[in-house]
């Protein structure tokens, strides 16, 4: 929009036909292109077959499909290719809109949400199951991601932020951890923490526990007591002159 006050097209067409134009079909390619390298595991899961898609995936392959058609038809109207073609790539562009808009809301039942309060006896639905294939799928992508980051040290962590390390939504999230874990978000990111806990109680004598409590994640060291309480069944303390060290 700047560009279009400081150089206007209706003044200077050249530029804008021959340099400028062509630099904003580059910057498009790069990103539709860098889009398709973050999607490739997806890309060939799709095309593999191997195992269906989780609706999430496919409502990003839409729209990165959907980005590629339309800079295909575009580009071409660019080189010359077809004349007049830039009609159809504004068409294409809402054709597509419209479809990922209707996939969007036809897989977040849309119908649902709108009947949840047109009723004083709201219709409640059965809440589909995650299929078994790619609950397994997610939940070792879900392992390795925070095992890999390390994200369960960040105290400031929430559901959205992890929903988001494997590219599903936060509700599809909190749907998997417990019907796969059996247990709810905080509780599933605690015993990260209390874990990585133990394994420093082992290991270095120096750390206090609360120090170590910080270190796992835990913004309070009540919060990490209470914590490690719920999860080991017993403290810090305790669970350090098991193993036949003396407490700090």
């Amino acid at each position: 929009m700047i560009g279009g006050i400081i150089v206007p097209y209706k003044t200077y067409p050249y530029p804008w036909n021959h340099y400028i134009a062509q630099g904003i079909y580059l910057q498009w390619m790069a990103y539709v292109l860098a889009s398709g390298y973050l999607l490739r595991p997806v890309i060939l899961k799709f095309f593999s077959r191997k195992a269906p898609l989780p609706a999430t995936e496919k409502f990003l392959l839409l729209t990165w499909f959907s980005n590629c058609f339309i800079f295909f038809v575009y580009l071409m109207a660019l080189t010359g290719w077809v004349k007049g073609i830039y009609l159809s790539g504004a068409i294409s562009f809402s054709f597509f809109l419209y479809l990922t808009i209707f996939f969007y809301f036809y897989n977040r039942k849309v119908d649902n949400i709108l009947l949840s309060g047109a009723t004083e006896n709201p219709v409640r639905t059965e809440k589909k199951k995650i299929a078994t294939a790619d609950a397994n799928t997610l939940m070792e992508k879900l392992e390795k991601v925070i095992r890999d980051k390390e994200l369960y040290k960040d105290p400031n962590l929430k559901l959205s932020d992890l929903a988001a390390q494997i590219n599903i939504t936060p509700h599809l999230l909190s749907q998997l951890l417990n019907e796969n874990a059996g247990k709810g978000f905080s509780i599933y990111i605690n015993e990260w923490r209390i874990e990585e806990a133990c394994s420093l109680i082992r290991e270095n004598d120096r750390l206090t526990f609360e120090a170590i409590g910080y270190e796992v994640g835990f913004n309070s060291k009540s919060t990490f007591y209470a914590a490690f309480k719920k999860i080991k069944d017993t403290t810090p303390a305790l669970f350090k002159e098991s193993l036949g060290s003396p407490t700090t």
